[in-house]
């Protein structure tokens, strides 16, 4: 099977709303499952970066409750998080 990328946009929990539609991030993956397990430990990541950051400039208030899948591409974006140039 060829990897294929995997486009999802995050949803954030913040004092404004809850699940507000926010920012998009690819993931290369064989799998549309593959793709979504490696797409949770992505925000997982980056919640946990801005909840122990010590940077007065990250909102903390701000979290990611999920990431939605969108479409699939059919080129591999160099803009993804697990991208690695050949």
């Amino acid at each position: 099977m060829h990897d294929r990328t995997y486009v999802f946009r995050t949803h954030v929990d913040c004092e404004y709303g809850r699940d507000i539609p926010s920012s998009w991030f690819y993931v290369i993956a064989t799998s549309k499952e593959e793709a979504q397990d490696k797409a949770l430990e992505y925000i997982k990541g980056v919640n946990d970066f801005r909840h122990n950051a010590h940077s007065t400039f990250l909102d903390k208030s701000r979290v990611i409750t999920k990431a939605v899948f969108e479409r699939t591409l059919t080129f591999h974006s160099p803009l993804a998080i697990n991208y690695e140039s050949a």
